[in-house]
């Protein structure tokens, strides 16, 4: 692919592929553990997506489909950096780090193994 590199970041800069890190470590020292590594989607999803053959042939076999996908795909980028921004703004208050030799299990879990179903 010779525009490989050229269209990963096309995918970034449209919102197609968010990029972030999540690190619960840092919930410990009262950071959010949400990084993101992205900026608010600055390019139309079309501008990244009629580079590929896969979805030009989806215009060319039904332009009005295509046309409502792209919109459909447009409106879930924008969702998407509202509510994961959002998230990585959210401040996390400290937590007291695990002790060494203590199990942290899922609440579900643990409430099961006492003799409690959630999941009912």
């Amino acid at each position: 692919m010779k525009k490989g590199l050229e269209q990963q970041s096309l995918a970034v800069k449209s919102g197609v592929y968010p990029l972030y890190r999540y690190n619960p470590l840092l919930i410990e020292q009262g950071k959010n553990p949400l990084v993101l590594d992205y900026k608010q989607p600055s390019i139309p999803i079309k501008d990244y997506a009629y580079n590929e053959t896969r979805y030009r042939m989806l215009v060319q076999s039904n332009e009005n489909r295509a046309e409502t996908l792209m919109k459909l795909a447009q409106k879930d980028a924008e969702d998407r950096w509202t509510r994961y921004s959002q998230m990585a703004s959210v401040p996390s208050k400290p937590v007291e780090p695990a002790k060494q030799g203590k199990k942290i299990m899922p609440c579900g879990w643990s409430l099961y193994s006492q003799g409690f179903n959630i999941w009912r």
